[in-house]
């Protein structure tokens, strides 16, 4: 899916990535979506494991970047 549509996935050398892959190294990739808010756009992390999305962040404040 597009960026503006769906899920955007993290590089390998992000700083995202290195943040969630200690947590949930089984996962083969992480990404996440954005939610829009009423006072900011709220980002979910997920880490990816064959058919499942582990939700491992929720970023409110929209302050992680990748």
């Amino acid at each position: 899916m597009p960026h503006d549509n769906g899920m955007s996935f993290d590089k390998k050398d992000g700083d995202v990535y290195k943040l969630l892959q200690p947590k949930m190294s089984e996962c083969s990739s992480f990404g996440h979506f954005r939610v829009n808010g009423t006072n900011a756009n709220i980002r979910i992390f997920v880490g990816l494991r064959e058919d499942l999305a582990h939700v491992l962040l929720i970023d409110r404040a929209g302050k992680l970047q990748h």
